[in-house]
């Protein structure tokens, strides 16, 4: 076998480099939108951090979990965006290359043990099961272990003069999502509730996921058995009925909505059908815990429930909460409105604030808000019919993930743009200032040499 020459070395060795780069970069995304969509949905990944916590029974206050969880997301977002940009990198990739061997064997005790049924590591915009999380972070070990054997192939997509920004608009950007989710609502709504979703349809399973059976007649005759598909025609009088075989071909999927009910147990009936096919509105109080909800905003709940009586609209508190706590919030508040129970899983996924607000038209959501940012007076001035609300439409995810993300990179670019615009203007004036004092330097120079040789010749 011929040795490699020096210009098949030199491009074998380009080809690596670029290979190590393309992991790096790999390995960058995924932990930013990882990180993104955490910090999108911090809530979401308090409830699965409580999961966990409950498994393994450790009480941990909802303030700490709180803070877990953002800080889980922060930490992902920002080792993502700084090994994107190979900021800091042998840093960067040593302490990525720490966090994901961390993952990994938690990943593997979940998979081992199954105390969850999925890890949450991508929230809601994409769910896996544990065995297939443990196979993604055993895939993202190898690409780390790469990018830190190979810290010195990594091409830097910043200088060191312009990492700073990177670094404080990162967290800024970070802390402020995480701030806006919690508050208020996430940006991107992964969940099948989002605005736009019809409910009934949610429940159902799409027909191209519907299963997929095969049926096979068997007749007899003279001890004689023949196997025939349905479509095939039926033999003669002769041949005699025996049984007919089922098989699964093809698994149907699950529908995106399970166990979504609303029960009036003061009158002992399921009203699920009355709401979601009622063809006027309906607004639904969501607090999956009366006992732990924000009773803050109880007037203005009242006060859109007293809207909806003059108008005619539906009103519903939908809770998971036992009688003991749904009296209290109604001694509290002065609630006059039904109080309806529903299952816990899915009144948390439908609206990610406690209590939050939900309205339907025909089982589909129209519009959702968190406590904090109900409707006011003046929104609600006239019909809900002439609001165009429910002219929203289905909403692509994808593209809302793309907007997400463009929502850091777009600013982040124009930031490093304007740094370097202004270090160069610095620049110029700082060489045009010295030029000035180097002409003036010299000026007096020819002015005392010739001072010098005047005084000479005088001499």
């Amino acid at each position: 076998m011929k040795a490699f020459n020096g210009q098949q070395r030199q491009k074998l060795h380009g080809l690596a480099v670029f290979a190590a780069n393309v992991v790096r970069f790999c390995l960058a995304i995924t932990l930013v939108f990882s990180g993104s969509v955490k910090l999108n949905d911090p809530i979401g990944t308090v409830y699965k951090l409580q999961e966990y916590l409950n498994a393994w029974e450790l009480p941990i206050p909802h303030d700490i979990t709180v803070l877990g969880a953002v800080t889980l997301g922060v930490l992902e977002f920002t080792l993502g965006v700084y090994m994107l940009f190979g900021i800091s990198l042998r840093k960067t990739s040593r302490f990525t290359l720490a966090f994901i061997i961390l993952m990994t064997l938690l990943t593997a005790y979940i998979a081992i043990f199954n105390p969850v049924e999925d890890c949450g590591c991508f929230g809601d915009a994409v769910k896996l099961s544990n065995i297939q999380t443990l196979l993604k972070n055993i895939l993202l070990l190898a690409m780390a272990v790469i990018v830190v054997w190979k810290t010195s192939w990594q091409v830097k997509l910043l200088t060191s003069n312009t990492s700073w920004i990177l670094s404080l608009f990162t967290l800024f950007y970070a802390f402020m999502l995480s701030y806006h989710s919690i508050k208020y609502l996430p940006v991107v709504d992964y969940r099948p509730f989002h605005i736009g979703a019809n409910i009934p349809e949610g429940m159902d399973v799409p027909e191209d996921e519907q299963p997929v059976y095969e049926s096979r007649i068997i007749y007899e005759k003279d001890g004689q058995r023949i196997t025939l598909d349905a479509e095939d025609e039926d033999p003669d009088s002769t041949w005699h009925y025996v049984e007919t075989e089922t098989k699964l071909v093809k698994e149907g999927g699950k529908p995106k909505i399970t166990n979504f009910y609303i029960y009036d147990f003061r009158n002992e009936i399921d009203v699920t059908d009355d709401i979601l096919y009622d063809e006027g509105y309906t607004f639904l109080l969501i607090s999956h815990n009366l006992r732990t909800a924000d009773d803050g905003t109880s007037g203005r709940i009242n006060d859109i429930y007293d809207y909806c009586m003059a108008n005619g609209y539906g009103f519903y508190c939908v809770t998971a909460s036992d009688s003991a706590s749904i009296s209290h919030w109604v001694d509290h508040t002065g609630a006059e409105y039904n109080i309806c129970l529903g299952e816990e899983q899915t009144l948390m996924a439908m609206v990610r604030a406690n209590p939050g607000l939900v309205l339907l038209h025909g089982g589909k959501v129209v519009m959702k808000w968190s406590n904090l940012l109900l409707p006011t007076e003046e929104e609600l001035d006239k019909p809900l019919e002439e609001m165009g609300w429910d002219e929203e439409g289905e909403r692509d995810v994808s593209k809302q993930t793309i907007k997400l993300l463009l929502m850091f990179f777009v600013p982040l670019i124009c930031l490093i743009i304007i740094d370097r615009i202004a270090a160069r203007w610095a620049f110029y004036r700082m060489v045009r200032r010295k030029t000035k004092n180097m002409g003036k330097e010299r000026k007096g120079k020819n002015i005392n040499d010739k001072l010098n040789n005047t005084k000479t010749k005088e001499k």
